[in-house]
């Protein structure tokens, strides 16, 4: 029985957990390949291993989990969840890490597998020893394809079916806002609005006979909401707007005739707020105004 135990604990020493999950079991697992089966090429990368350890103990990230590590890494970028402080913990890991560990690991993990492969050992023998690392190989995978995937969804969003159509001169301001440098991934949610509508519609009664068309002008931005999904079926998140957009507003007189020169003629000053494809402009300038209209020119790249 003692031969037995002591078996079951010499086991329990060289084997690796079949679920390892931290950086530091990670580690320890390679470091058990690389003394079990030597060679140049392995011990070459070993060394590697060797100084990715290294950081591991400088940064004290051992006990640091495979998906702390990896979400670390994927969420560098300033996103809205870390603007709001909702993600302080991960924040913090990311803090201990290089932004390319994550990926040495995985390749010091698949080339020491490849070269100890290629020296005949059998697979099953020593992929035990290589679970922490596909593990982690998968969570760098899935982390990639939702990176692409979000960015996907943001092209679709911003550029796709159900996005605004744009005038002449936003088409020239966004375009030349994509080579300033901004906080966000590309595409940015920041767009300009400067847009020319004589078709917004008010009223000065109650009446359906007081209602009428006003031209408006309206300069502020436009801000797409990213977290929302392009093509969704669920019906509540369809009837979320994509993008909201607010700023200053200019409403002509309602004597001022259908199309009202927006350089020269005497425009009332105020606010407009957007939801979507609609809008509400106010103005308490000259008699209080309120319009409603639909973002997007009438006439394609005009007004």
């Amino acid at each position: 029985m003692r031969i037995i135990a002591r078996a079951i604990v010499l086991a329990a020493t060289i084997a690796p957990s079949a679920n390892a999950q931290t950086l530091g079991e990670l580690t320890d697992s390679l470091r058990m390949a690389v003394q079990r089966y030597p060679s140049p090429v392995v011990a070459a990368w070993g060394k590697k291993l060797d100084s990715l350890a290294q950081i591991i103990e400088e940064k004290r990230a051992r006990d640091l989990t495979l998906d702390q590590a990896t979400d670390a890494v994927a969420n560098r970028s300033p996103t809205f969840v870390n603007v709001a402080r909702l993600r302080r913990v991960s924040n913090a890991t990311a803090d201990k890490l290089p932004a390319n560990f994550t990926n040495g690991l995985q390749e010091v993990g698949n080339n020491l597998l490849t070269e100890i492969e290629n020296a005949g050992v059998a697979a099953k023998t020593v992929e035990p020893l290589f679970t922490p690392v596909i593990a982690l190989q998968k969570k760098l995978e899935n982390a990639d394809f939702a990176r692409a995937e979000s960015r996907l969804n943001r092209y679709d969003i911003k550029y796709g079916p159900s996005s605004p159509a744009l005038n002449g001169v936003e088409v020239i301001l966004n375009y030349a806002l994509q080579f300033v440098p901004l906080p966000f991934d590309s595409p940015s949610p920041i767009e300009l609005v400067a847009s020319y509508s004589p078709t917004g519609a008010t009223a000065s009664s109650a009446q359906w006979r007081s209602f009428r068309l006003i031209a408006n002008t309206r300069v502020g931005v436009r801000v797409y909401d990213f977290d929302r999904k392009a093509n969704t079926k669920s019906l509540v998140e369809s009837l979320r707007p994509t993008y909201y957009s607010l700023g200053y507003t200019g409403i002509a007189d309602l004597a001022s005739g259908a199309l009202p020169d927006p350089l020269h003629s005497n425009w009332r000053p105020g606010g407009f707020v957007g939801l979507g494809s609609l809008y509400l402009a106010y103005t308490g300038v000259r008699g209080k105004q309120l319009v409603f209209g639909r973002n997007g020119p009438i006439l394609p790249y005009l007004f």
